[in-house]
């Protein structure tokens, strides 16, 4: 609720640290008050993570689950390419 006053006043009391690889979760993490995801995301856990290993780690049992027709190829590369989940996660996160 705090965000949606920053239309009037143009600042919240909420703290925020920006960056530029993980700001679309930040702030999505937020929104939701997702608790995995603001973890994933820095927030709120002491350890560091990264995202998209979080979502590569993942990625697999997704395919195998939810994508048909696929090659053990296809899935070597899409389950290994850290820069493709980034760009996934960051086109999610911004629409």
């Amino acid at each position: 609720m705090e965000l949606l006053k920053t239309e009037k006043v143009n600042k919240t009391d909420v703290n925020i640290e920006i960056d530029q690889t993980v700001s679309g979760i930040v702030f999505l993490s937020l929104l939701l008050r997702d608790k995995i995801m603001a973890k994933v995301a820095n927030l709120i856990s002491p350890e560091k993570s990264c995202p998209y290993i979080f979502v590569m780690s993942h990625f697999e049992e997704f395919a195998y689950n939810n994508m048909t027709n696929l090659s053990k190829t296809a899935i070597d590369f899409l389950k290994n390419n850290r820069k493709l989940h980034k760009y996934a996660l960051m086109c999610y996160t911004h629409l």
